[in-house]
């Protein structure tokens, strides 16, 4: 050992079966420090759920998220203000709906209610899916469920606020009965939330879908290669292939 060194950590020399030659992991433009050594080794021996990402989505999916968190959770206010009995803007909806509500019929109690909870579930999916912790299957199902709430508000919402504005720029005739105040208010408020409100959800399952295909994970390139993969030089050289991986977590230089 060199004068001077004592006490200064030493690494193994990783030698080249092809050509018997030691790679001094100290030295050379691909030198491998101690913590990098030590941060290679982690990923090495990583699962998928030690790297999992604090959130997956970009500031812009972020954003969305939040935001359709807060349209949907007042909207929910709006039915969770219903249920309990208040009666203010119920002319609005119109039809059954306002009876109902206005005679405390249980039936349209029950109804305002199932929507509060299916309200609470779309407000916060987008969320979960964007601050996620769950991995394998229950992400798949958080996932999965997500991207049907988002669907359905978008296509419900374009559908009716398409049929509601036609019917107020007199391109489609209402009905003789019909409450024209509440077709009003349908066609340029309740309708057109639902549309925001699932736009808002699409778009934040998008921006989460486009940072997973970029990769979210620091580890990502190692746990998908790991098993055909070794360290050379104190980089990762794919067995199979022959080529570096794209950089995984900033291990190059």
């Amino acid at each position: 050992m060199p004068a001077g060194s004592e006490g200064a950590p030493e690494f193994p020399r990783y030698r080249n079966l092809d050509t018997g030659r030691s790679l001094n992991h100290g030295q050379g433009h691909h030198g491998c420090t101690g913590a990098r050594l030590v941060e290679i080794l982690r990923c090495m021996t990583a699962t998928r759920s030690d790297v999992a990402p604090t959130t997956a989505g970009t500031p812009a999916g972020a954003a969305f998220a939040l935001t359709a968190g807060i349209v949907g959770l007042c909207f929910t206010a709006i039915s969770i203000y219903w249920g309990v009995g208040g009666t203010a803007l119920l002319d609005t909806v119109g039809g059954s709906l306002e009876r109902g509500g206005r005679a405390g019929d249980v039936g349209v109690v029950l109804l305002l209610w199932a929507a509060v909870v299916l309200k609470l579930i779309a407000a916060v999916l987008p969320l979960v899916v964007i601050y996620r912790r769950p991995a394998g299957r229950w992400q798949r199902l958080v996932r999965g469920a997500a991207w049907i709430c988002g669907v359905v508000l978008f296509t419900y919402g374009l559908a009716l606020t398409a049929v509601g504005l036609l019917v107020q720029l007199g391109v489609v005739a209402a009905s003789a009965t019909a409450d024209h105040r509440a077709l009003a208010w349908h066609a340029f408020l309740w309708d057109p939330w639902f549309l925001l409100w699932g736009i808002l959800v699409l778009g934040s399952l998008f921006a989460a879908r486009a940072r997973a295909a970029n990769g979210n994970r620091p580890c990502g390139d190692v746990l998908d290669q790991r098993q055909k993969s070794t360290v050379v030089g104190g980089r990762f050289v794919s067995m199979a292939t022959g080529q570096w991986p794209s950089r995984p977590g900033g291990f190059d230089d």
